[in-house]
């Protein structure tokens, strides 16, 4: 998990637009699971380490939306994985309106849903 972390600290917030961004890392309150949150005065991006517990679950997105309940910042819901064969394992649970970030391809996004949140990957030229 200490891993997991420190890569989504060196490879993916330095990909996401319009920084700086304050980070923080905990376990989330009613949903043990290790999170990491990124965000400004808008936007709130709530990036989950799976390890035993999964990704983020329609049930876990719901959990999520209670603990940031007073926040007014748009929010983003991320699963973190290493790589494909990790996401497979999960892929049946994953939420509707998520994203899912792969460490072993650190400049793509996939969001699950109809229409795209903000754009977070920034473009290279």
């Amino acid at each position: 998990m200490q891993t997991m972390r420190r890569t989504i600290l060196n490879e993916f917030v330095p990909r996401l637009e319009n920084g700086p961004w304050i980070v923080q890392s905990s376990e989330a309150a009613r949903n043990p699971r290790e999170i990491v949150v990124i965000g400004d005065e808008r936007r709130t991006i709530i990036v989950t380490i799976p390890g035993t517990r999964g990704a983020i679950t329609a049930r876990g997105q719901n959990e999520l939306l209670a603990c940031f309940s007073g926040r007014t910042a748009e929010l983003a819901f991320v699963s973190a994985f290493r790589d494909r064969r990790q996401l497979q394992k999960h892929l049946p649970a994953i939420a509707w309106d998520t994203s899912v970030w792969l460490v072993q391809e650190p400049d793509h996004i996939v969001h699950f849903g109809r229409v795209p949140f903000f754009r977070l990957i920034r473009r290279k030229m």
